[in-house]
């Protein structure tokens, strides 16, 4: 999280590049290797992931932070497994924190340029890509303003039904 977000795509851009350290480690041990595993679609899903992962793992953490421990030892008095009580309970009860944090990487996802930038090296293009072609090489400012508010009307909406959902309040813990 403490280093800037290119700096580690071009990382995984070494990593899993066709004369990169995965590739040579695996001519070096089998001598064989899968060549670049960059410019398809995996790869950015992957660095996206790897991106956009924190986002998620917070609002879940504190969601099931907030989770009474008296209802876990209760659920363990009642004779439940602790599977069951993770599938019952805790997650429900951590439901707002899960959406939270889903929200947030959907949201931030929507922007989501130097992934695919990086990883896809412009083989698969992203609207966020799309948008600034528009706006920059094409000079069709008509069509980057249409998808521009295309993409806020979905994020906007999507915002919108999922906070109709989740109370905040409880969430924080400031109830």
């Amino acid at each position: 999280l403490f280093v800037a977000e290119n700096i580690r795509l071009q990382g995984w851009v070494l990593f899993f590049d066709k004369s990169g350290f995965l590739d040579g480690s695996l001519n070096h041990l089998f001598g064989f290797g899968p060549g670049s595993l960059v410019n398809n679609v995996p790869s950015i899903v992957f660095g996206m992931v790897y991106i956009y992962l924190p986002f998620m793992l917070f609002p879940i953490l504190l969601g099931l932070s907030n989770v009474p421990t008296d209802v876990r030892e209760a659920a363990l008095d009642l004779g439940a497994s602790k599977w069951r009580i993770f599938r019952d309970i805790e997650i429900p009860l951590a439901m707002p924190g899960i959406l939270i944090g889903s929200l947030l990487c959907f949201v931030i996802s929507l922007g989501a340029f130097s992934e695919a930038k990086f990883l896809g090296k412009g083989v698969i293009v992203t609207i966020a890509q799309d948008i600034e072609s528009a706006f920059s090489y094409g000079q069709n400012w008509p069509r980057g303003s249409a998808l521009a508010v295309l993409l806020i009307i979905l994020a906007g909406t999507t915002v919108f039904f999922t906070m109709r959902k989740i109370d905040l309040n409880k969430v924080l813990g400031t109830r």
